[in-house]
């Protein structure tokens, strides 16, 4: 899960062209702690992965979907540069 998750929120920032920075901005999980998830160094807790959803405009099931729809991804894009 831990993998999927990671591989997700990398394509996530990738597809919606954001930094870190910029999706801290819009989830409210430190940039620093995006990059150990996405580095698979940690594993978030429920808050967390939600914090992230929310933020990103996602259900939490999606980051968690091993066969990442990157169609609705972008489609429902908050933050980056727009």
């Amino acid at each position: 899960m831990r993998h999927v998750l990671a591989t997700n929120l990398l394509s996530i920032r990738k597809i919606r062209n954001m930094s870190q920075e910029n999706m801290e901005e819009v989830t409210d999980v430190s940039a620093n702690e995006i990059g150990k998830i996405e580095r698979e160094e940690t594993s978030p807790g429920l808050d967390t992965i939600t914090a992230l959803a929310l933020g990103l405009g996602l259900e939490v099931k999606q980051l968690l979907d091993s066969d990442l729809d990157t169609a609705a991804v972008f489609l429902n894009r908050k933050g980056g540069s727009e």
